[in-house]
């Protein structure tokens, strides 16, 4: 009964220099449905639903990635952001970053000049659409390696990836 609640997917015209194209899109609460599922069959770590301060930068993620000690438990991750149609919250890219210095970018600071310069496919599409970034995002966690810095960071851009393709999203 719970999932007529909610839209799962919504098609959506994406044009980028010219070409359009129709891409299905899916709704936050079918993203994380799916990613519990996957968090139950241990294909993936962890998985965390964030909402990010819009004025201010997040900086970091200290209570997330340290223990009770202040010691390391994660350091790379993957992530999804969302923007908002019609007061739902539609998947639109995944990335990959790290807890200490996040690079997640909502282009708040950055002023309408910048933001209408940047050419990457998720920005446009906003930028066209008129849409707005959601606050929400759903950070994804592998099996920490921290003693292999690079495992850490290759097994979250593996994620990135999934989550990608997985759910039609854009790079960041």
């Amino acid at each position: 009964m719970e999932k007529f609640l909610y839209d799962e997917n919504k098609f959506f015209e994406v044009v980028y220099y010219g070409l359009k194209l129709k891409i299905e899109l899916f709704s936050i609460q079918y993203i994380w449905d799916k990613l519990k599922t996957l968090e139950q069959n241990q294909i993936i770590f962890s998985a965390e639903r964030l909402q990010i301060p819009k004025l201010k930068s997040f900086g970091s993620f200290k209570e997330i990635y340290t223990d009770a000690d202040g010691k390391e438990k994660y350091h790379f991750f993957a992530y999804i952001k969302f923007f908002v149609y019609e007061g739902q919250k539609y998947g639109l890219v995944g990335g990959k970053t790290n807890y200490p210095h996040p690079d997640i970018s909502f282009d708040y600071e950055k002023g309408k000049e910048a933001a209408q310069k940047d050419k990457r496919i998720a920005r446009t599409f906003l930028k066209n659409q008129n849409f707005k970034w959601s606050d929400e995002i759903i950070i994804v966690n592998h099996e920490p390696f921290l003693d292999c810095r690079e495992k850490d960071e290759q097994q979250a851009l593996f994620l990135e990836n999934l989550l990608q393709r997985q759910f039609n999203l854009f790079d960041s």
